[in-house]
């Protein structure tokens, strides 16, 4: 896809330097190329995302993983077909940016960026770098520079380049040159309103989409899920794996710090190889709830399913509860409060 000049605030100064590979290791180890394909049809769609969680969360561009597709990535390389699923996060923006997650594996972290905030910052003039897979080339990462020459997005949280020009790109990182701190993606500014492709790019501040994906702020020390309570707040808590045997049940006590919505999250469900199982039990209930009351709440859950409810401030529980008609399972799930 074309990066063509939008009529928006100026942010990238042309100062192309050419292309290359990212020059920092680190960032070569957190960007993913992603490609989505129809399940019902022969079309499919390519692009890039970043790491920006050491849980596997993949940031990139929403018009690069259209909803109903089938999504699969790889870290850092195109020069291959991905094959490691990534699973929508159910959390969704009305702007052009998504959340997806690798599943980690047993004790697998992965490298991620921290993000910079732009608004109020002193960056204005610093050199930046945005990295990404171009269509029909090599599969090597590829680097454009340019310099940052404003900190004001608009209200959609877009500021424009005239600086970015490569097809592919779309969701790629932006990153300041010094540090290796995300500012942004390579994001659609405008839309075609007859097809709903994006008509026009720029930069969607990282900021702007910051609390609603729990992205790590940089030289903050708080990392998402790292926590050894059970506090849900406006960090995530993250579950797992845990093995549940036929018939059993788990419980998860938790402290809210502020009342409100609290999603749980089901990430993975491995149940043992051939087994048609595919959901566990699983409810919320605040502590001064009754159990008739709760489980009215109550369902069946698959991977990649939420289940959302309203909770007060105070002491609360989740259960995961495995059917005696299942074979052992494995399950990882993460509780937050979105808002």
């Amino acid at each position: 896809m074309t990066i063509k000049r939008t009529k928006l605030g100026l942010l990238l100064t042309a100062m192309v330097f050419g292309s290359a590979a990212a020059e920092d290791q680190s960032v070569e180890r957190s960007v993913v190329f992603i490609k989505c394909v129809s399940p019902n049809s022969d079309k499919s769609t390519q692009g890039t995302g970043v790491l920006v969680s050491p849980y596997g969360h993949v940031l990139t561009a929403k018009h690069v993983v259209p909803q109903g597709y089938k999504c699969k990535g790889v870290i850092g390389t195109g020069a291959q077909d991905p094959t490691r699923n990534l699973q929508r996060d159910p959390r969704l923006v009305p702007i052009d940016a998504a959340l997806l997650r690798f599943i980690p594996g047993p004790n697998e972290t992965f490298p991620f960026v921290s993000y910079r905030k732009l608004d109020g910052s002193e960056l204005k003039g610093n050199a930046i770098t945005v990295s990404g897979f171009p269509q029909g080339g090599t599969g090597e990462i590829v680097t454009h520079a340019g310099t940052l020459s404003s900190t004001i997005a608009n209200e959609n949280g877009i500021v424009a380049t005239d600086a970015l020009t490569s097809t592919g790109m779309s969701g790629g990182p932006v990153l300041l040159k010094s540090g290796h701190h995300l500012i942004g993606i390579i994001a659609g500014a405008d839309f075609d309103p007859s097809t709903g492709a994006p008509a026009s790019y720029g930069v969607l501040s990282a900021e702007t989409i910051a609390d609603q994906f729990k992205l790590t702020l940089a030289n903050d020390e708080t990392v998402r899920g790292n926590n050894s309570s059970n506090d849900v707040s406006g960090s995530e808590k993250e579950f797992g794996p845990i093995q549940l045997a036929p018939g059993e049940s788990r419980s998860f006590p938790l402290r809210l710090t502020k009342g409100g919505p609290v999603d749980l999250f089901v990430q993975s469900l491995q149940f043992e190889q051939g087994s048609p199982a595919n959901a566990v039990y699983v409810k919320i209930c605040s502590a001064d709830e009754s159990a008739e009351a709760c489980e009215k709440t109550a369902r069946q859950m698959e991977a990649s399913q939420a289940l959302r409810k309203r909770l007060e401030q105070g002491l609360a529980q989740a259960s995961i509860f495995n059917f005696a008609s299942n074979p052992n399972v494995t399950i990882s799930f993460r509780i937050a409060q979105p808002f």
